[in-house]
């Protein structure tokens, strides 16, 4: 069912599926809203995208993924911040269709400002900071939790570093119930 004719295609997307609407230059609605599951994703994109097609989606968690896929399909695609699509959440009536259709006519009117895109290897190495810093952080609450213990059973640690391997023997040892341990 591809049209000939350049499209603005707003996506709603969720965790689990988005909803597309398209209109053309006019604003008219040449691509009715359309609920697409994600895991059918790529058969839909091969039926209903042409490469004039222009696609504008809202910064979520899975966009770069999203976004490398639609690439493939369309002549464009742009996200846009949330914030700066306030428009979309001060309507009084909302639901996913008028949230694609608002995104549609706003892109076919010029009137979105992207995101700067990062290149895959950027993404990945923010990724890789992002596990960094939560494996971090993970351990910072695993320490001040056993210190808690410590201090609520008026235990000393041992001398040096007590959470380095050689001292597991020391915290299975100690004497408390086993939830604590």
């Amino acid at each position: 069912m591809k049209d000939s004719g350049k499209r603005y295609i707003g996506l709603d997307v969720h965790k689990h599926y988005l909803i597309a609407l398209g209109v053309d230059d006019e604003l008219n609605v040449v691509l009715p809203a359309r609920r697409v599951e994600l895991s059918h994703l790529e058969s839909w994109m091969k039926k209903i995208l042409t490469r004039q097609d222009e696609i504008v989606l809202e910064m979520t968690t899975n966009t770069w993924q999203l976004y490398d896929e639609l690439c493939a399909y369309a002549s464009s695609v742009l996200v846009v911040h949330p914030p700066h699509v306030a428009l979309i959440t001060r309507s009084q009536v909302m639901n996913d269709k008028i949230a694609a259709s608002i995104l549609a006519r706003l892109l076919a009117k010029g009137l979105l400002v992207g995101i700067w895109v990062p290149p895959q290897e950027i993404r990945e190495l923010r990724g890789l900071v992002a596990q960094r810093k939560k494996m971090t952080r993970l351990a910072t609450q695993a320490k001040n939790r056993l210190h808690a213990v410590l201090q609520r059973h008026h235990l000393t640690p041992p001398d040096g570093n007590p959470f380095h391997g050689s001292q597991k023997s020391w915290w299975l040892a100690l004497p408390l119930g086993p939830w604590k341990r």
